[in-house]
């Protein structure tokens, strides 16, 4: 619910305070500024715009793979996230930009602000569920490659997610049910704000703070194991290259399999990785929380507060954009599939198309 409560008091800057408080609760103030107002908004269109790339090049790819499928979906629901902050941004801009924060912004984008920005973390948790199933399919193809293909298909992966999803959104929905949006005007600055009542905040915060660290944790324990197992491989791959002068038709095939499973992993353990880093700023929030007092909206460092809340989302919106360049680093096929679209020559395009015509 952190995502939640940001900004809503960011620019309500109170005085009483001796002036080298009031120089850090500036740099606070124009540090969250910038970001919220002219970096986050790049980012959102970045993030929306890659991501309709990837679920078109996925869908050129095939979706026969559980991989593929799930690369699709964390490309949709990133995408919604980053189109949920951009509405949200151009709500925020509207509302303190041009109305100054006053009575002269409707109640009606009071509270369009106030959903977009609740949505935020509904669809971030959906893409966390969702790289964390990523990540663990891999991982156990890794330590139980046989078994895996029988069990963990491509139906499965997609009803699971569909599954965990459903009750993800039902616990959070149950916790902002009954929400109440009130809009108070100051009489003497002419200043709105709105008052969210009716959240359950303890259960929010208890079910959000255990989900992320959960899969915080599972995630990182995949990247391990993938690290440790794509180490192998390479030492493998380099052995047995060494070994082999030629291979038959058949040895060829399945060298080329191998290569394809080690891109995977590459892809897989990327967006982990990148996964894990933008999302400490997050993790890190009920940490803050407790050791530090006055660290809340309300609180004696409530700028700060303020600020670390949009930095958080700034760093899950460079996540949501780093997908596309992890894909076309890492996988040859999407490489391949993203130069055909947009008409750009490379060796792996020739190498894909030679390739299709010895197996025909």
């Amino acid at each position: 619910m952190a995502l939640v409560l940001k900004n809503l008091t960011i620019l309500h800057m109170r005085g009483n305070d001796d002036f080298a408080d009031l120089l850090s609760r500036a740099a606070f103030h124009y540090t969250s500024l910038i970001l919220k107002m002219f970096f986050n908004p790049v980012l959102a269109v970045g993030g929306v715009s890659s991501n309709i790339v990837n679920m078109v090049i996925f869908f050129k790819m095939g979706l026969k793979e559980g991989t593929t499928q799930s690369f699709v979906v964390l490309s949709v629901t990133d995408g919604l996230a980053a189109l949920a902050s951009f509405a949200n941004t151009v709500c925020y801009i509207l509302l303190y930009a041009i109305y100054g924060g006053t009575a002269g912004g409707s109640r009606n984008m009071f509270i369009t602000y106030c959903i977009t920005l609740m949505s935020i973390p509904y669809l971030l948790n959906l893409s966390t569920l969702i790289t964390t199933v990523i990540a663990v399919v891999r991982c156990c193809c890794v330590v139980m490659p046989l078994r895996v293909k029988q069990v963990l298909t491509a139906g499965r992966q997609l009803m699971a997610i569909v599954i965990i999803s459903c009750i993800i959104c039902s616990v959070q929905l149950y916790a902002t049910a009954s929400v109440r949006f009130s809009l108070f005007v100051d009489p003497r600055t002419n200043a709105s704000r709105i008052h969210l009542t009716g959240i359950k905040i303890v259960l929010l915060d208890a079910f959000r703070n255990t989900f992320c660290y959960f899969t915080l944790s599972v995630v990182m324990l995949c990247v391990a194991i993938l690290g440790v197992a794509l180490k192998q491989a390479a030492r493998f791959h380099s052995s047995a290259s060494g070994q082999l002068v030629a291979s038959p038709p058949s040895g060829n095939s399945k060298r080329q399999t191998n290569t394809r499973e080690i891109q995977v992993m590459k892809t897989v353990i990327f967006i982990a990785f990148i996964f894990v880093i933008s999302n400490i700023p997050t993790a890190l929030v009920a940490v803050l929380r407790l050791n530090i007092e006055g660290f809340s909206r309300t609180g004696r460092y409530r700028d700060f507060y303020n600020c670390y809340l949009v930095i958080a989302e700034t760093c899950c919106l460079m996540n949501i954009n780093a997908n596309i360049f992890i894909y076309f680093f890492f996988n040859r096929l999407y490489h391949s599939s993203f130069c055909i679209l947009f008409k750009l020559k490379h060796k792996h395009v020739l190498e894909e198309k030679n390739a299709t015509k010895t197996q025909n």
